[in-house]
């Protein structure tokens, strides 16, 4: 199983225009956060892809006996606070990946 890349997220900058409205109170900061939800919403479903194809249980098994019950934890939280579902992260994911609030 592949692990997921941080690479999308370290590589992906606010255009110019996003960052001029980002500086711009209430109305310019709505319309910067449009532009960063546009912005992120292709790596988003790239991420959710491979999270959907990995299946909770396929991942769990990918962590080693010892750590599975902490996984299974970790993988509620995830669901429950960051909003991943499915939260099928391997122990090769990077936590950037994992603690990035979408």
């Amino acid at each position: 199983m592949n692990p997921l890349s941080k690479a999308p997220l370290e590589a992906t900058t606010p255009s110019r225009p996003e960052a001029f409205f980002g500086k711009i109170p209430l109305l310019g900061w709505a319309i910067a956060h449009a532009m960063q939800h546009q912005r992120f919403h292709p790596i988003e479903n790239a991420y959710k892809q491979t999270l959907t194809s990995r299946g909770r249980d396929e991942a769990l098994a990918e962590w080693s006996p010892d750590q599975r019950s902490d996984a299974a934890r970790m993988m509620t939280l995830l669901e429950e606070e960051f909003g991943w579902k499915p939260p099928a992260f391997i122990p090769t994911d990077p936590c950037l990946v994992a603690f990035w609030a979408h």
